[in-house]
């Protein structure tokens, strides 16, 4: 158990780092954007090792492999049927800015981004609803991914707004009053993260595994959020997250009160 222990508060000595850079990234910003951007870009690999490292320890290699491949799997199927039909997010294409792409269509980063932001949503429904052992009816793993769906989007209503605008990731061929972006683009996002975590409740729910809740998925969460805000503030388009800030901060204030209702119930 101490082995645990001590892993996580190494995940979280990294964590801390990451939070760190993200801060230090808008602070050197008007000295020098290049390098602002240099650290943003280490603060993303930083979390994206955070993450899969959390996922070994809580999951084991077997069951991370499990998640994983899921995630990219579904994820790339949906975004290519994206690129090329339009379902379900609606008619857009990727730009040479995030680099290698699938069958030239989708840039493998985003995949692996479909598992990153699963697995915190996961994380963080479970800590929210106290799900450790997984020996649940059908209907409420619907209910829990539907929440993981939810807290998923939440966080593309701020990523989408600054990947197109400022970053020109991807361009949306079909525009609507969401800073440009089609409401189907949100459902979409629902869809996807409700289907992937869908299915990896399911594996949880046949193998009636136990997870471990711990605070840092929330972290880095807040972490993601923060990463936006500094890209918004460096290129002086604060207006870019206003929705995406409130979405996400509604999520993290639900944890919050989560924690204090747990310390107070504790206490008594």
């Amino acid at each position: 158990m101490n082995v645990k222990k001590n892993y996580y508060l190494f995940l979280e000595s990294i964590a801390f780092i990451s939070f760190i850079c993200i801060l230090i990234s808008s602070i050197i910003a008007s000295l020098s954007l290049e390098l602002a951007f240099i650290i943003i870009h280490s603060s993303d690999l930083l979390i994206l090792t955070i993450i899969i490292l959390d996922a070994l320890i809580k999951l084991g290699i077997k069951d991370l492999m499990k998640f994983f491949i899921s995630a990219f799997i579904i994820g790339s199927i949906m975004e290519i049927f994206g690129v090329l039909y339009g379902i379900p997010f609606g008619k857009y294409h990727y730009t040479e800015v995030i680099g290698l792409k699938i069958f030239g269509l989708v840039p493998l980063a985003i995949p692996i981004n479909w598992f990153l932001i699963t697995y915190i949503a996961f994380n963080i429904t479970n800590w929210i609803t106290n799900s450790v052992k997984y020996k649940y009816n059908v209907r409420s793993i619907i209910a829990l991914s539907t929440l993981d769906g939810l807290i998923a989007t939440s966080w593309d209503l701020i990523v989408d707004p600054i990947m197109v605008h400022i970053i020109k990731a991807w361009v949306w061929e079909t525009r609507d009053c969401i800073y440009g972006i089609p409401i189907s683009n949100f459902i979409g996002w629902f869809i996807v993260s409700f289907i992937i975590t869908l299915t990896y409740r399911i594996i949880l729910l046949r193998e009636g595994k136990y997870i471990d809740l711990t605070h840092l998925p929330s972290f880095i969460y807040f972490q993601l959020w923060l990463i936006m805000v500094v890209v918004a503030l460096i290129n002086n388009r604060l207006d870019l997250i206003i929705i995406g800030t409130l979405a996400m901060n509604i999520v993290l204030l639900c944890y919050v009160l989560k924690i204090i209702k747990k310390d107070l119930n504790y206490k008594h």
